[in-house]
């Protein structure tokens, strides 16, 4: 299977279309497009910001959106689970070997204290082993024990079967709202998450940002078409065309629905 970049280089030549075309009907940058042919994922800012482009790119060139971003998926974990560990190897102190006659020394100094400390527990142990109490003893214990009266009537615990546990009422759908962006082109927008102001001015294409909220996230844009996103997970539908203004865009936990694709 070809690289994911060559793939999709592949099916835009096969388009006749060329690398401009796709940026301008995208709203994308031509350098991440180009960063995509070539297989260069660290040139985007964020894994959420290179699964934008991807899926842009996809569609303009007549491939399969969700497919082509499946085969990006495992190459985004692979680089995840690689990361830490290549890091941690890197940066792992090496360790400089004792010279012989020292190891030696070592060795057996560590050799004589495990011995000697095993002894010494062992012997410990030994004379200090209590010695089982007599059998008459035993039988005192017995005999002085108090003698529990047993009741009449029945307790009130013994006349009523205790209730079992309440059953558990079914997990609430969770009320929060959680808004990912990225934009594709240079985009004024101003944000507010529960009246507070999250975002004010302009953002270049290639940033990202989120925003958390409880009962409501407002949203005012000055380039509709030069954003995407996802609602807790989910894509958004487009907010408008390339150069709209879009004002007073109300996103709260009964509505949220309405944005998703």
């Amino acid at each position: 299977m070809p690289p994911l970049g060559s793939e999709l280089k592949a099916a835009r030549e096969a388009k006749g279309m060329r690398l401009e075309e796709i940026a301008a009907a995208t709203r994308i940058n031509r350098r991440f497009l180009a960063a995509l042919e070539e297989d260069d994922f660290a040139a985007f800012r964020s894994d959420f910001f290179a699964r934008s482009v991807i899926r842009a790119y996809a569609k303009s060139v007549g491939l399969d959106e969700k497919e082509i971003l499946a085969r990006y998926e495992p190459r985004a974990r692979r680089a995840q689970s690689r990361a830490p560990n290549e890091e941690a190897a890197r940066r792992r102190p090496h360790a400089k070997p004792l010279p012989s006659p020292l190891k030696n020394a070592v060795f057996f100094i560590f050799s004589a204290t495990a011995i000697g400390l095993t002894l010494f527990v062992f012997l410990k142990n030994r004379d200090e082993k209590p010695e089982p109490p007599a059998a008459a003893e035993r039988q005192a214990v017995v005999s002085n024990a108090p003698a529990v009266p047993v009741p009449d009537t029945p307790s009130e615990s013994s006349a009523f079967p205790a209730a079992g546990p309440a059953p558990s009422a079914p997990p609430a759908e969770s009320q929060e709202l959680i808004l990912e962006l990225a934009f594709t082109d240079e985009t004024w927008i101003q944000a507010f998450a529960d009246g507070a102001v999250k975002l004010d001015g302009l953002r270049p294409a290639g940033a990202t940002a989120r925003i958390e909220a409880g009962a409501e996230i407002l949203l005012h844009l000055g380039n509709a078409g030069g954003v995407a996103g996802a609602l807790n997970g989910r894509p958004l539908k487009s907010f408008g065309a390339s150069g709209a203004v879009v004002k007073n865009i109300r996103i709260t936990p009964d509505t949220k629905g309405d944005f998703w694709k």
